[in-house]
């Protein structure tokens, strides 16, 4: 753990697993204060999400303290990746594709400051090329204050909306809003429930809110769903060792508070499509959906999806949010998204400089000549 000070704050590193386990009490104070999804920004889920990065990163969690208080955490990490040729160490929000939101941790009142301390910190390390942020809402202080810090010092940086996470409002009740759905996706599902009924003598939803007890056995049947999942070849499924460290932390660490449900369409005794969802503060949260594809045929996710949507629109809540992704079938569904941003900066290394004359400048250029070039043939 290294410290560095800046004006009254003083930031240090977080480098070891050890020294991130010890700011959970601390984290979690501090999370009492921070707007928006905290969920997404709590230690339980940063340490699960270090379940998987750690395949592939180190860390390089941020702690801004004044005196002996922390007052903000900056979860990252650090790994390599080649681009243009070049070998570049990049720093990265700790997140994985599970991922639904992120931000600094903080109070708003104290995010200048912190932000002001971790950009001058990171702008003096010379052991990163690239720093790279998504899943920012609009209100993230991570785009309001961090990313303007990081310009003060310097550091160039280019922004953009990356992805949109979709949703849908479950106040008004089941029926008010199938009303609002196209006449093609009723039919649809309609055809979908008629086709399963002829085909299988019984059709089970099954709903899990999982105890500490029950973790092992829920998810021994999550994963086997998971396993002969489309995903396979993604190496996303919940058979591989990240994805199910992961989800395992995940669900030790949230179970018996009433946040982790998961959902099951069961064909004559058979779990043939699954959901893994996070309760939490009104929102819930659709993380991972499968569907075994020997019943590809019979649609099991696009019945389940349905079921699940009537059930929870009739009980209430807030949001149902669907997750980042342009997926076909969620545009069916949704009624708004949230926006999120991203952005790069380029570190003061050698390398890094390239790199953002490349990005910023080189790439666009080619991109513009090549798209004369077509339009030229036309």
């Amino acid at each position: 753990m290294l410290k560095h000070v800046t004006n009254s704050l003083q930031v240090r590193e977080v480098r070891e697993l050890a020294g991130f386990e010890m700011l959970r009490s601390a984290w979690s104070e501090l999370l009492e204060h921070v707007p928006g999804h905290r969920l997404f920004l709590s230690p339980q889920w940063h340490l699960a999400a270090w379940e998987w990065r750690a395949e592939d990163a180190e860390l390089y969690c941020l702690v801004a303290e004044d005196g002996q208080d922390i007052i903000a955490i900056l979860p990252l990490v650090r790994d390599s990746e080649s681009k243009y040729g070049l070998k570049l160490h990049r720093l990265g929000y700790l997140t994985v594709p599970d991922t639904q939101f992120a931000d600094m941790v903080c109070r708003r009142d104290v995010a200048p400051a912190a932000a002001e301390a971790f950009a001058n910190h990171l702008a003096g390390q010379q052991d990163w090329d690239q720093l790279q942020f998504s899943h920012l809402d609009k209100g993230s202080m991570v785009q309001e204050f961090l990313l303007p810090a990081l310009r003060k010092q310097g550091l160039l940086a280019s922004e953009g909306v990356a992805d949109s996470n979709a949703w849908l409002g479950l106040s008004s009740g089941w029926e008010a809003y199938y009303a609002t759905r196209s006449r093609r996706l009723k039919k649809g599902n309609n055809h979908v429930g008629n086709r399963l009924k002829k085909q299988f003598a019984d059709i089970q939803l099954e709903r899990v809110r999982v105890e500490e007890a029950e973790v092992n056995a829920c998810l021994d049947k999550l994963v086997r769903v998971s396993a002969a999942s489309w995903k396979q070849s993604t190496g996303l499924t919940l058979d591989n060792t990240g994805p199910q460290a992961f989800i395992r932390r995940l669900t030790e660490e949230l179970a018996g508070q009433g946040q982790v449900v998961i959902w099951y369409l069961i064909l004559d005794g058979q779990a043939v499509a699954s959901e893994y969802q996070l309760h939490h503060e009104g929102q819930i949260y659709a993380l991972r959906a499968d569907y075994d594809t020997a019943f590809e045929a019979c649609s099991p996710g696009t019945y389940l999806f349905w079921q699940i949507l009537m059930q929870v629109c009739e009980e209430g809540g807030e949001r149902y949010w669907m997750g980042p992704g342009d997926n076909p079938y969620k545009a069916r569904w949704l009624e708004n998204g949230e926006p999120l941003q991203r952005f790069t900066v380029y570190g003061y290394t050698v390398r890094g400089r390239i790199l953002g004359l490349l990005d910023r400048h080189v790439k666009p250029l080619v991109h513009r000549l090549r798209n004369m070039k077509n339009s030229n043939k036309s």
